[in-house]
């Protein structure tokens, strides 16, 4: 009887945790406005977690000349390095957004031009893969716009995929599936994805 009693005693307070645990995750989840994720030659690619409000990407919003362009970065790592020396890194730029619509990245990279950009720095070297130029390889949806009426600035949520080519060996490329972004928040550089 006492072993019953204890293992209905210690089947209760696992399933209390669980619940509360589970709990804690949503509150988390619906703290964080912002979301990257994509499929990399069929492998979930998620950035680095710091903590339950830090990831290591982010989104900047520009204007030039009265049309907006936004700069997504996006870094793996496991000591969650975010500059050039990251395990991983993915880049994009997309230009003249101001309605929801469909973007070809053609341009290069460079400074105000559309361009998607992946590198990969591992025990073989540095890889780094981009867009073709002037070619419909990789596209971005921009589903939504959050404009801020405190601010010019306007979030954005869409979705992309694509092939991206070495650039020292345009016979090896890597693929780019569901790709999808959420940025209710942008232009903030310390990778915090909750409200401040």
């Amino acid at each position: 009887m006492k072993s019953i009693k204890k293992a209905t005693l210690i089947g209760v307070i696992f399933l209390s945790l669980t619940i509360s645990c589970g709990q804690d995750i949503e509150e988390v989840n619906q703290n964080n406005l912002n979301l990257f994720k994509m499929v990399v030659n069929g492998r979930l690619w998620m950035p680095s977690v710091i903590d339950s409000c830090h990831r290591t990407f982010k989104c900047d919003m520009s204007s030039l000349n009265q049309d907006n362009f936004y700069r997504i970065e996006a870094y793996k790592d496991p000591l969650s390095l975010t500059n050039l020396k990251s395990e991983n890194f993915f880049e994009m730029e997309i230009m003249k957004v101001n309605k929801s619509a469909n973007y070809i990245i053609d341009g290069v990279f460079r400074d105000f031009s559309n361009y998607a950009r992946f590198t990969i720095n591992d025990l073989t070297g540095k890889r780094v893969y981009q867009n073709k130029k002037n070619g419909i390889s990789f596209k971005v949806s921009i589903t939504q716009l959050f404009p801020n009426l405190n601010s010019s600035i306007v979030g954005i949520a869409g979705s992309f995929n694509g092939t991206l080519y070495n650039i020292e060996n345009p016979l090896d490329s890597i693929r780019i599936n569901r790709g999808e972004f959420i940025f209710k928040k942008t232009n903030w550089n310390n990778f915090n994805q909750c409200k401040e």
